[in-house]
């Protein structure tokens, strides 16, 4: 049976990192940086399965970025090194990271946001120039409709289509972090749907999906 490891995956100098698990570190590295657009590496790894994985994700819940990413305020590596060895779980109920209580929550003033909204109508107004995509994407479709064979055809438009599923994992992902970004600024979820043209609803389902 292969062994699982429990791993960090970041952008080097970086301090928001993925912390999770598998058995094919090689193959999970890969998976993760078809969606990024910024290089990724290995930068820890220790054997461990869900237990070990938990216990970190816990422990850390306090400077959870988003899924499996944490942002820490300095080089993640060591500290959490030190959490695999120490094994502060173990010794107290609840985690030693914690948010100060009284932190004041921003709010975003009138003043501002009718700023924020003039520019966002401003920026929509621009025609965003998506000419080289669209011949990219008609370069794809003539590519697959060229090759012989129904076999092959069939082959071909199943891996570009998931090149293209990748892609949009990727733009989904930027989507929502975006949203989430805006909405820790200081807006409500009405604010911030107002200005991307969608409902707050809407704007608090992209940026709680999974």
């Amino acid at each position: 049976m292969t062994q699982e490891c429990v791993y960090v995956i970041g952008a080097p100098g970086s301090s928001t990192v993925k912390i999770g698990r598998t058995a094919n570190l090689a193959k999970r590295l890969g998976d993760i940086q078809r969606m990024s657009p910024v290089h990724l590496s290995v930068l820890w790894a220790h054997p461990g399965g869900h237990e070990l994985e938990t216990a970190l994700h816990r422990h850390f819940k306090e400077i959870r970025s988003h899924g499996e990413w944490f942002r820490f305020d300095s080089d993640p590596v060591p500290v959490i090194e030190k959490a695999v060895q120490e094994k502060p779980w173990d010794k107290h109920p609840t985690p030693l990271l914690r948010k100060p209580s009284a932190a004041p929550k921003l709010r975003v003033s009138a003043e501002q946001f009718a700023a924020m909204r003039a520019a966002a109508q401003q920026n929509s107004a621009k025609r965003l120039d998506t000419s080289q995509l669209d011949r990219a994407l008609a370069g794809v479709v003539a590519e697959v409709e060229r090759v012989d064979g129904l076999l092959d055809r069939y082959r071909a438009a199943q891996a570009r289509r998931k090149q293209i599923s990748e892609g949009q994992r990727f733009f989904i992902e930027a989507q929502r972090s975006a949203v989430r970004e805006l909405k820790q600024g200081g807006l409500t979820w009405r604010q911030v749907g107002e200005l991307l043209g969608i409902s707050g609803a809407r704007a608090e389902q992209i940026a709680s999906a999974a």
